[in-house]
């Protein structure tokens, strides 16, 4: 049995594409349903920012939990001698919980980076990335 994407294409089908597509993006909590928040903590040592991540990880949990996947290496984990972990965010479109949200993140990542050990990590959010 075909992919039902080669079969749209075969079919020349582009709204049925259309449909399938949407279908997918709402049961799994992607755009344009959902807004994403990938954090990306960054040190030179993988220990390091593997930590820092579980940390950040913890301290949105409490509030965030129901969204919360990861941290996670992605798949190019190194990027200029520096070791990636991250943590993505699947809300709700709720303008004040995403507000919430990113007052946590910056929050976390203070708390984060008042201890000495992390002090050097870097943590990058993006919202609705590409």
């Amino acid at each position: 049995m075909q992919h039902p994407v080669l079969q749209f294409v075969k079919e020349h089908s582009y709204a049925h594409f259309f449909e399938h597509e949407l279908q997918g993006r709402k049961l799994y909590h992607y755009p344009p349903f959902y807004r994403l928040i990938r954090i990306t903590c960054r040190h030179k040592e993988k220990h390091i920012a593997e930590e820092a991540a579980n940390i950040l990880a913890q301290g949105l949990k409490k509030d965030f939990g129901a969204f919360l996947n990861g941290p996670a290496q992605p798949v190019v984990d190194r990027v200029r001698n520096q070791y990636l972990w991250e943590i993505l965010l699947k809300l709700p479109k709720d303008g004040a919980l995403i507000k919430h949200c990113k007052t946590t993140i910056r929050q976390q990542a203070m708390i984060i980076q008042t201890n000495k050990l992390y002090r050097a990590v870097g943590i990058i959010p993006d919202i609705d990335p590409v």
